[in-house]
């Protein structure tokens, strides 16, 4: 939900995910990453670019850290032209964070058509999860949770809503465990 909207809601802690996914990045030595999200609006979505901008602010030397945020409209054309805008700069992203499963194949098969190599090239993590992301190889680094993670959760909170009447308008966020995969190494030097 977002912050003005007071409900019952149940949710990966996606600010908190970024956050983390940004301090992998910057602790391997990446100084120059970028954030890729459709410009949907929704909560989730702009508490990930909140957690991310959050994550290189805390930094020790965010001062030497490119960072930006690439908003796409969804469709591969758009994402494509918004990524050569920033693999085109002085300083193009050695390392991305992706929202949503199926962008993450877009901006690999983007990253091939340039000649661009995961993780040789780019490190790549992806922001939620997709039973592909283990399966490929490399294997994309990505934030899974336990479905009965939120069995529990759910269940909890039936109960306390049938026991009390009501639930507290507050989200009840599940931070996912973090599966390094193999899309994650430390930037190339420059030869």
């Amino acid at each position: 939900c977002h912050p003005s909207v007071l409900l019952p809601s149940i949710d990966v802690d996606h600010r908190s995910v970024c956050r983390h996914a940004v301090g992998v990045l910057l602790g391997k030595g990446h100084r120059s990453v970028a954030l890729v999200l459709p410009d949907t609006q929704m909560a989730g979505d702009l508490a990930s670019e909140t957690g991310f901008l959050e994550g290189v602010g805390r930094h020790p030397q965010k001062e030497a850290i490119a960072a930006a945020v690439i908003r796409h409209d969804g469709t591969a054309a758009h994402l494509a032209s918004r990524l050569d805008l920033h693999f085109r700069s002085p300083h193009p992203p050695t390392a991305l964070l992706v929202v949503k499963p199926w962008h993450v194949f877009a901006v690999i098969l983007y990253l091939l058509k340039r000649g661009l190599t995961m993780p040789d090239t780019v490190s790549l993590i992806a922001r939620d999860q997709d039973l592909l992301f283990s399966t490929v190889q490399p294997s994309i680094s990505h934030y899974p949770f336990d479905d009965h993670v939120l069995a529990r959760r759910l269940s909890r909170l039936v109960l306390k809503l049938v026991n009390e009447g009501s639930l507290p308008a507050e989200p009840h966020l599940i931070f996912p465990r973090h599966f390094p995969g193999e899309s994650v190494k430390p930037p190339r030097l420059p030869e």
